[in-house]
């Protein structure tokens, strides 16, 4: 079994948080679609977690600096679809501000993380 580093330990409490923060994101902003929200938010979060976990451990070990990392992770922001919210009719400006939402809670956390 391989050994956890610090950087795999920063990674799962980013993980853990922007888990919370994109449910707290769906209940301010969705409304009566937050059920959408959530699948949305959990769609973009799997699809990118190899490489937040990549860059985080880049950050941690001073491969990336944080400008770098902030630029990686809001190039992914075309990643999260948001598909669920668009088919239940959520408007555009909401569905962005979701996703920008999250995009942002993500960096938030890892950056105080390092």
């Amino acid at each position: 079994m391989r050994r956890m580093c610090h950087a795999d330990i920063r990674f799962r409490a980013i993980s853990e948080f922007r888990q919370r923060a994109n449910c707290d994101l769906a209940k301010t902003e969705a409304g009566e679609f937050v059920e959408a929200a959530r699948e949305d938010g959990e769609s973009f979060l799997e699809a990118t977690k190899t490489d937040l976990l990549i860059w985080t451990r880049q950050l941690a070990d001073g491969v990336l600096t944080k400008d770098e990392f902030e630029f990686l992770v809001k190039g992914k922001k075309d990643v999260a679809k948001m598909e669920a919210l668009a088919q239940a009719g959520i408007g555009a400006a909401k569905v962005e501000k979701i996703r920008t939402g999250l995009i942002n809670a993500v960096l938030q956390k890892a950056l105080s993380m390092i």
